[in-house]
């Protein structure tokens, strides 16, 4: 992962590995989670890994080999540059203005052991640490969940983020998104986005409810 994210460096260790024995719980075409804070925006996204290639238009030869498995060791070493590729097809904005995401980390896991990704720590693991051994038979991206994070430094992390996904020739896809404010909820939504179309995540920080309010509805 891209050193500079210190948040992220922390929970690569190797402590993290026994957190993950979910069922996965991920059921939209495209899973995002962002968390607002002071000074800067982190991004979360997850998708069945194929969805890297037909919703963002990354090339898949940057995740497959020549016979279409994906190799689990070189995503190990740090994986930024792919999440990079991945944002170059995708058209950011924060409050009407361009906004600039650079790529912490993207990993892969095999669907049946894919975490779940409902909040701003669960989409640091996921997108950060492997939680299994190369599988014995070669998985392709259709057998794969994606996840990618992003952060992106900005003076006032308020205001509508739109993200405009690239044409690709696709359905529609429908998109979950779940705004935080400094780790609380502050909205979810669930859309349906047509090809090139855009995902719009409106949040004001004094909307974000108290975590006794959350708890008391079960959010």
């Amino acid at each position: 992962m891209r050193t500079g994210s210190l948040r992220t460096a922390v929970l690569s260790g190797a402590v993290a590995l026994g957190l993950f024995q979910a069922q996965p719980v991920l059921a939209a075409d495209v899973d995002i989670v962002v968390d607002r804070r002071d000074g800067h925006i982190e991004l979360f996204i997850a998708t069945r890994a194929d969805g890297f290639v037909t919703a963002f238009d990354l090339p898949a030869g940057l995740l497959v080999q020549e016979d279409g498995s994906v190799d689990f060791a070189p995503l190990r070493q740090g994986t930024w540059e792919i999440g990079d590729a991945l944002m170059s097809n995708v058209t950011v904005e924060l409050q009407n203005g361009p906004v600039a995401f650079e790529a912490m980390s993207l990993m892969v896991h095999p669907l049946a052991n894919a975490p779940p990704m409902t909040n701003p720590f669960e989409g640091l693991m996921a997108m950060s640490v492997c939680t299994v051994d190369t599988p014995a038979t070669p998985l392709g991206l259709d057998g794969l969940q994606g996840y990618v994070g992003y952060i992106a430094y900005v003076e006032d992390s308020d205001g509508t983020l739109s993200l405009r996904l690239p044409q690709t020739g696709r359905g529609d896809l429908e998109v979950h998104v779940r705004d935080f404010v400094a780790g609380r909820p502050a909205a979810t939504e669930v859309t349906l986005v047509p090809d090139g179309g855009v995902v719009s995540i409106g949040s004001t920080a004094a909307d974000a409810p108290s975590p006794w309010v959350l708890g008391l509805f079960g959010f």
